[in-house]
């Protein structure tokens, strides 16, 4: 087994962290798959499939000075998908 197999213990997170252990869990269920990488790699796909049909204009604008773009805001999730 590697890390990636099992559940992290409370002591290898914070307690704020728990809750996104638990919606790990909940979505490696529903993907029926025990893996965690296999969930990422499906992930990236559905992410690349939600925004195909966005206008290049859209995902590169914001809506006002200073704030982050869709892109920047898609990248930030997947970042913290992979960090979690």
């Amino acid at each position: 087994m590697t890390a990636l197999d099992t559940r992290p213990t409370t002591t290898e997170h914070s307690p704020s962290a728990l809750a996104y252990v638990d919606r790990t869990e909940a979505a490696l269920r529903a993907a029926e798959t025990p893996e965690l990488v296999a969930l990422l790699d499906r992930q990236a796909g559905l992410m690349r499939a939600l925004v195909s049909g966005v206008a290049p204009a859209e995902l590169h604008g914001t809506y006002a000075p200073g704030k982050w773009t869709l892109a920047e805001s898609l990248l930030h999730v997947a970042d913290t998908e992979r960090v979690f």
